[in-house]
């Protein structure tokens, strides 16, 4: 068996704070992490600037850090564009993702959980054709701060498609 270790505090957790990293910090905080033994990254996501500014750059973080042998960074795609931008900035290695609740799904990608999976199942062909590997994952499974608890009905059924 074994057991990968992804860490997304280079996006998750910087798309969060109230302040904004210069591209040369996140490429810093991105390879002490690698220096200290993490080879799987989610170093940036493809969005739009005046959604997420905390995240604008991810191209530039992604040519610097292509230095970093046996590096996989991983990039968050939410939409098509995101996609189209991954792939022109050579991006290797995508992340979609489908909320497990309605509330979050529309608060955060401004759309339902059908249209979500419609996106994702468009991303991940996109992908496929330009020979990008893709992540998926189900976030909000164990509770939403929007909603609170999540059904695991829904749960099961995402992880099925």
């Amino acid at each position: 068996m074994a057991i990968k270790i992804v860490e997304v505090g280079p996006r998750d957790g910087l798309q969060n704070e109230s302040f904004i990293l210069s591209i040369e910090t996140r490429t810093e905080l991105i390879s002490r992490i690698y220096s200290a033994g993490v080879m799987n990254i989610e170093a940036g996501s493809f969005v739009r600037a005046d959604h997420i500014p905390q995240l604008a750059g991810s191209n530039q973080v992604l040519s610097e850090i292509t230095k970093l042998s046996d590096l996989t960074s991983i990039w968050l795609t939410p939409n098509e564009r995101g996609s189209i931008d991954a792939s022109s900035s050579g991006a290797s290695h995508v992340a979609v993702f489908v909320a497990a609740s309605e509330t979050f799904n529309n608060r955060n990608v401004n759309c339902s959980i059908d249209k979500s999976l419609e996106q994702a199942a468009l991303i991940i062909e996109q992908a496929k054709k330009r020979g990008i590997k893709v992540r998926g994952y189900v976030s909000t499974i164990a509770g939403c701060p929007f909603e609170g608890r999540i059904n695991i009905g829904t749960v099961v059924k995402l992880t099925k498609n």
